[in-house]
């Protein structure tokens, strides 16, 4: 009788906790909900249709490709957030999940479990572009399955082949059988790193989930962890906080380290090289963790841990020996955010080159100096050189700090408003550089791409409307609206963040770039303008173009004509090969990221395609770069008298000035910019 009494409470406290886990998920499910709705620009009310629409955006995190789910799950879970809410349609997908990773798993087990059976006329299909419509029904899902997996296993085919060149170019058992072990038990870790951790799944699907009911309200809203606000922040930031360890998963699924960051606790270890395996790591709580079999997710999930600035990494050194080294994290450059200035020139112009490749600041402390800072400093260095005009190169920039736009633009603006900043139900106000004075007064060329985007748009819509500089290159991405991180709520062990479109920006000619972009003074197109799925307007749910009604008063600049390019350079460019074929391959490549692209998958055929896919895209690269004897690249010479004291910091350099130097696009800003100071010299 005691052990039945036993038996039944533990049941109740299991039912219990698990009750709980459910309705905690429920609740921070509503709770993104209602905060996002609180602070949005342009809240929504997410009725039943529109739960069904997180549903489809969830389905698309979920199972980006369409490996595990059917149509007939989707429509399921769907029709449950359209009926009976979100709560329960997020509950469903749980089982339907781990249904569909055991499905999957023994689809994968079996297929590769017996020699692969090659026909001609099977096609392997996806669409760079939208995959939605290739998502298979529960009929053909597993024949769509062994498709895709055809397609991974003669990827693995080729791969042995050319990296063997004694085997012959043929699938013989041998080869059939190690590349079907080799994938059968990739698979099957894949799976099992799911399925082991039932806690840390439903935490990744509640996350996913989060992250759909944001993006229902626009593209640019979302949900964070603590570790993913942090990582964020440490993204935009200019310096990050790092053991210094980069590391991927080998063939034999082990991790192995494949870079060490110079200046990093790792780097200054000395005993940690390229090439160790990690075999466990100790976190700072002094918990052990074993890493065979357990992926790079795994690890990074560990270190990624904010709270946690120290570990202990066990290796095994290429020469069998195994060393524990304790690190503390440290402080380094991000790479990804640092820049330099270089000259550009020939025999009787100089000018300077700035690329930034983000609105880097620092979140944790307002007083640390940001992008703006370090550009200002890097202009000063350059004219100590005599430049005669600068280029401030935003191509790929997607943005970042607000607050740097604004002191970027008062850089090159003495005084005057940047910007018209509307929140909801809130009268317009004006964006101000609050620094009088100016760094730079000359001449400026701005370059863009579709990939230039917030605050990127942001500042070269200022330097237009201001007629401070001369835009160059392609439409811009056409995102004007801000975001904001704000805490899920204010419980004191709040881990929580959203991350929501609370203004519009508006420029201060009154446009807005939201939507649109930022239309460039000169057309240059590169080779992905055409890839206009990489657009604002073509994303889902984004906030619409609109004007503001605030009349500002502004005095645009007059010391330099930019509306005046030389008749000379229009026929340059309209009969230059070069942009020409930049042109034809940008149409080209647009044409084939669109629609369905089919692979053959039988031998011969898979080996026509990849040879062609080869082939096409060295082409399309090779047409970015062309020599330009007549642009010639240098540093600064703050950066040549010390480049000599590191051979890394050399090498570095002298690969950044090739690439300069081949570019086919900033070459043609460089005659652009001749051509308008030969025009102001002679006017």
């Amino acid at each position: 009788m005691k052990k039945t009494i036993f038996a039944v409470l533990c049941f109740f406290c299991l039912f219990t906790v698990f009750s709980q886990d459910e309705f905690a998920s429920c609740r921070k499910i509503e709770s993104v909900q209602q905060r996002i709705k609180e602070l949005h620009y342009a809240p929504v009310e997410l009725n039943a249709d529109q739960r069904k629409e997180v549903i489809a955006l969830y389905f698309n995190i979920l199972d980006d490709g369409n490996y595990f789910l059917t149509t007939e799950e989707l429509a399921r879970v769907r029709q449950t957030a359209f009926e009976h809410g979100l709560c329960d349609a997020y509950k469903l997908s749980l089982e339907i999940y781990t249904h569909a990773l055991d499905r999957y798993d023994s689809i994968t087990a079996d297929f590769f479990s017996k020699t692969v059976v090659l026909k001609k006329g099977e096609l392997f299909v996806y669409n760079p572009a939208e995959d939605d419509h290739l998502r298979a029904d529960n009929k053909s899902f597993a024949k769509q399955l062994q498709l895709n997996l055809k397609y991974d296993y003669l990827g693995a085919i080729y791969a042995k082949l050319e990296a063997d060149s004694t085997l012959a170019k043929k699938i013989t058992p041998e080869l059939d059988k190690a590349v079907r072990e080799k994938l059968a038990q990739k698979e099957k870790n894949y799976i099992q790193r799911k399925l082991r951790d039932k806690t840390a799944l439903e935490k990744k699907l509640l996350e996913d989930f989060l992250n759909a009911v944001a993006l229902r309200f626009d593209p640019h809203s979302g949900y964070f962890s603590l570790e993913q606000k942090a990582d964020l922040e440490e993204e935009l930031s200019g310096e990050r906080m790092v053991f210094g360890i980069q590391y991927e998963e080998n063939e034999n699924f082990e991790l192995v380290i494949t870079g060490i960051m110079p200046g990093s606790a790792a780097w200054n270890s000395n005993e940690i090289q390229e090439g160790d395996v990690l075999v466990d790591v100790t976190d700072y709580k002094g918990k052990k963790h074993e890493l065979s079999d357990k992926g790079a997710e795994f690890l990074s999930g560990i270190l990624g841990n904010p709270a946690g600035n120290e570990a202990t990494f066990t290796v095994r050194h290429k020469n069998g020996g195994i060393s524990a080294v304790k690190l503390i994290r440290t402080k380094v450059e991000n790479t990804e955010n640092s820049f330099t200035g270089y000259l550009l020139s020939d025999d009787k112009h100089k000018i300077g080159y700035i690329a930034l490749p983000s609105f880097y600041t620092d979140y944790e402390d307002d007083a640390q100096l940001g992008c703006a800072n370090d550009v200002a400093k890097e202009i000063l260095l350059l004219k100590k050189d005599s430049i005669q005009g600068l280029v401030l190169d935003l191509r790929n920039n997607g943005g970042g700090s607000l607050k740097e736009a604004i002191e970027l633009s008062g850089l090159f603006i003495d005084e005057g408003p940047m910007s018209v900043y509307q929140r909801k139900d809130e009268k317009p106000s004006l964006l101000k550089d609050m620094n009088r004075g100016t760094v730079y007064n000359g001449p400026l060329i701005v370059m863009v791409n579709n990939r230039s985007a917030s605050a990127s748009e942001f500042f070269a819509g200022c330097m237009q409307d201001y007629k401070r500089a001369l835009v160059v290159g392609d439409t811009t991405y056409g995102k004007g609206t801000a975001q904001g991180v704000y805490p899920l709520s204010y419980e004191l062990n709040n881990e929580d963040f959203v991350k929501v479109t609370g203004a519009k920006f508006y420029h201060v000619s009154g446009r807005s770039n939201q939507e649109k972009g930022i239309a460039p003074d000169v057309l240059l197109e590169d080779i992905y303008s055409r890839l206009h799925y990489y657009l604002e307007s073509e994303e889902k749910y984004h906030l619409e173009n609109d004007s503001t009604a605030k009349k500002v008063l502004y005095k645009p600049y007059t010391g330099f004509q930019y509306d005046r390019q030389s008749e000379a350079g229009k026929k340059r460019m309209a009969e230059s090969p070069e942009l020409a074929e930049l042109k034809r391959q940008a149409e080209i490549l647009g044409k084939r990221m669109q629609d369905d692209i089919s692979i053959p998958l039988d031998f011969d055929g898979f080996g026509a395609y990849s040879k062609s896919a080869r082939i096409f895209w060295d082409e399309i690269y090779a047409k970015e770069k062309a020599e330009h004897p007549d642009m010639k690249v240098n540093n600064h010479s703050l950066t040549q008298k010390f480049m000599g004291f590191s051979e890394y910091e050399k090498k570095f350099h002298e690969d950044l000035k090739k690439e300069l130097q081949s570019d086919v696009i900033l070459h043609e800003t460089f005659l652009i910019f001749k051509d308008l100071l030969t025009f102001e010299q002679n006017k």
